[in-house]
Parts: structure tokens; C-alpha cells; sequence
């Protein structure tokens, strides 16, 4: 399932699924963007009641907990600010990522095979953080986890084997 929050104003929001034990689990949202809308993967059995717990100092927040149907394809590219899960359904291929910040950030990005095989496909921290990782098939949920601003996603083609080397002179 996917879980989408939004929190109005600004300061610190946080959103966990909650274990049996009444301790944090997943963290779903965790942002000091202002006026955030933002969507996470959650997995869970339905074993036991669904329970999330909101940190949000205050401030007007929603929650809608929805099926993964609701998720968009991501097709070649996307554009997106904070975080946000999208459907890759094309063959495997090489996944650039970049985070648009002029300030030091953390630029996560994790992919999600439907039965439960997770990937790494961004986890970078820097001034411009930018990451270029292998793309599996799909299908596949990409989400964004962390990424406090504005961000691009590209799917190209994935590189040939011997590419991308420099050439080499003729031995004399």
C-alpha cells in the first residue's frame, strides 16, 4: 500500500507505522519542507490493525492510506519535490537521479520488487546530489525517500558491456 501525508506550514513532520510493541517502525515522512505532500510504500500483512503515529508540532495534517494501484508510471522521466513513489514497468536500464539544492542534502531513492527484494537506486549526500545506479525490470516502485526539494528521475537505456572506455592506441 502507499501512504500519503500533508502537513500545512512549515517546522518538523514525521509520520511511522507503529509495531505491536506501540514502538516506531517505518518512517513514512520525515521533512522540515513547508506545506508538504508526500507519499510513501508501506508493506504490511494485515495481520493486525494499521497504526501510525504523526509528529507535527501543531500544524494541520491528512493521512490517506491507499492501494498501489494509485501510482503513476514513471516512464522515461519525472519530476517531483519531496517524497513520492512512482511504477516502473519497462526493461532494466540505468536510473539518474539528481536533487536540485544549493545547500548541503541527503537524496535517497529505493526500488521495490513485488515480492519484497528491495534496491538501492540512489543514496547519495552532497551539495548537488546526483546518483546513477542499475535499474531492474519492472515492474518495480521507485520511491523517493529522502529528498528535501525538487528532483529529477531519468531511465536510459542500460550501458553495453566495454562501453564507455577510453580508447587505446595500437601497440607498436
Amino acid at each position: 500500500m502507499v501512504v500519503d501525508s500533508a502537513r500545512r506550514g512549515d517546522g518538523y513532520f514525521s509520520v511511522h507505522s507503529v509495531d505491536k510493541q506501540g514502538k516506531d517502525d517505518v518512517l513514512l515522512a520525515n521533512t522540515t519542507l513547508e506545506d508538504f505532500e508526500g507519499r510513501a510504500v508501506l508493506r504490511h500483512r494485515g495481520r493486525s490493525p494499521l497504526r501510525l503515529r504523526v509528529s507535527a508540532a501543531g500544524r494541520e495534517w491528512t493521512i490517506a492510506v491507499r492501494p498501489v494501484s494509485v501510482v503513476e508510471e514513471l516512464g522515461r522521466s519525472a519530476k517531483g519535490r519531496g517524497a513520492d513513489v512512482l511504477l516502473h514497468t519497462g526493461p532494466a536500464g540505468r536510473l539518474t537521479s539528481r536533487l536540485h539544492t544549493y545547500s548541503h542534502a541527503y537524496f535517497h531513492v529505493q526500488g521495490h520488487e513485488p515480492g519484497g527484494r528491495d534496491h538501492l537506486l540512489a543514496n547519495v549526500a552532497s551539495r548537488r546530489p546526483k546518483d546513477t545506479r542499475e535499474l531492474p525490470e519492472g515492474p518495480l516502485l521507485v520511491q523517493v525517500r529522502s529528498a528535501e526539494g525538487d528532483w529529477t528521475l531519468e531511465v536510459r537505456p542500460p550501458k553495453e558491456k566495454g562501453s564507455g572506455r577510453f580508447w587505446r592506441r595500437a601497440a607498436r
